[in-house]
């Protein structure tokens, strides 16, 4: 056995020891086709539309892990025959000593990342499989299903493909408020998104590292943290900000992996082996809707999240300061347009509409910051510290 490959055989004896899962409904251990893992609790509001979506994308298995749920998301499950629900006697936010890359500098990871890892090495080895959470919808090609782009991925030899997080949102802080009595989500309403380019894709391979797309617009939440003044918690994206929108949350995401021996995700935006330098995919995520003021609310009670819920806490801040001043979500690149075709066009996709040079063909491509976007980041900068009113900075950097 190689040094490799002995190490890659340790760090997956070292992730299976973490391997408790139970059986709650429907065993599809063996079913062919591709998997949608997820890792759920209380989800019951997005499930029936998470289901339809990616249904209709062509995955034929549901493997989720049920997070000690009380709000029926499992007799939800338990009745759909595709839906395999297993569950484990740890919890999302625990953290475990373990040896493996994915541990922090004390030597424990999150086991949210550990089963990340777990659930693909155990029921997707060596085949293409989608994670995602239920409030992510990946949107494709009009015709394009998931098992084909698989495909179209296997000949390029890619193993993985990016995703950009987008934030969606209502037009309007009041129809965020309407929304805390719906049931379900509904995907066919009027939602917004910042329709310009987040992403531009990287150079020829480099590493694992250096294949991950270039933020170039750290998206609508970044926004509106922004705009509302709700400062940054480093002094990296304080600076940052100075002289452009700082990044706030991470909108890179890594959903579509064929699974092999080796790979494990490092969290949940990044896995250890390249992601395909041709794609990049968007990710529809439903954040702002109706059930952000009641999610806010638990996070911040149970501090259930990264950082204590700090990202929940400016949530929270967010919503208050908006809805004092009768707010808006929209900014002048918002659009309402979810067609795949407005994607590529606004370049929040990328790589589609082209013809494909090969693996072989790859160029750098490098974000271009204009003059009048450098004269506004100045002007910002002068006026910083003066400004009462929420700034509308929303163009930063064009793409290339």
């Amino acid at each position: 056995m190689t040094r490799s490959a002995s190490a890659d055989q340790k760090y997956q004896d070292a992730i299976n020891r973490f391997d408790d899962l139970g059986l709650v409904s429907n065993d599809l251990t063996g079913a062919d086709g591709l998997t949608l893992i997820a890792v759920v609790r209380n989800e019951l509001f997005y499930l029936p539309s998470l289901l339809a979506h990616y249904r209709s994308l062509g995955v034929s298995r549901f493997i989720f892990l049920d997070d000690h749920s009380t709000d029926g998301s499992r007799s939800f499950l338990a009745c759909q025959a595709d839906c395999m629900v297993v569950e484990s006697q740890r919890r999302f936010n625990d953290r475990e000593r373990i040896d493996h890359p994915i541990a922090a500098d004390d030597g424990t990871a999150r086991v949210r990342d550990i089963w990340m890892t777990l659930l693909a090495q155990k029921y997707t080895q060596g085949r293409w499989s989608v994670q995602v959470d239920a409030d992510e919808f990946m949107r494709l090609p009009e015709g394009l299903g998931l098992p084909e782009l698989a495909r179209m991925l296997d000949r390029r030899g890619d193993k993985a493909l990016s995703c950009v997080m987008i934030d969606l949102y209502p037009a309007h802080i009041s129809d965020l408020a309407a929304m805390k009595e719906d049931s379900s989500l509904d995907t066919g309403r009027a939602w917004y998104y910042d329709a310009r380019q987040h992403f531009t894709l990287p150079g020829a391979f480099r590493g694992p590292r250096w294949s991950q797309p270039n933020v170039t617009y750290p998206g609508s939440r970044a926004r509106l943290m922004h705009q509302w003044n709700i400062r940054p918690k480093s002094l990296t994206r304080r600076l940052e900000a100075l002289y452009r929108i700082p990044r706030y949350n991470l909108i890179r995401k890594v959903p579509l992996v064929k699974f092999e021996t080796g790979t494990y995700y490092l969290n949940p935006h990044r896995i250890n082996k390249p992601v395909s330098t041709r794609y990049v995919l968007p990710l529809e995520h439903f954040k702002f809707s109706g059930q952000l003021y009641a999610r806010t609310e638990a996070a911040i009670r149970r501090k259930s999240h990264f950082g204590g819920s700090t990202e929940y806490q400016d949530i929270e801040l967010l919503l208050q300061k908006m809805t004092r001043a009768e707010a808006s979500f929209l900014c002048k690149c918002s659009s309402s347009d979810r067609s795949f075709s407005h994607y590529a066009r606004s370049k929040v996709a990328l790589g589609f509409g082209r013809p494909d040079p090969g693996p072989g063909s790859l160029r750098c491509h490098r974000p271009r910051l204009p003059m009048c976007a450098v004269e506004e980041m100045r002007r910002a900068a002068r006026h910083r510290g003066r400004v009462a009113e929420p700034r509308s900075i929303c163009l930063i950097r064009e793409g290339p």
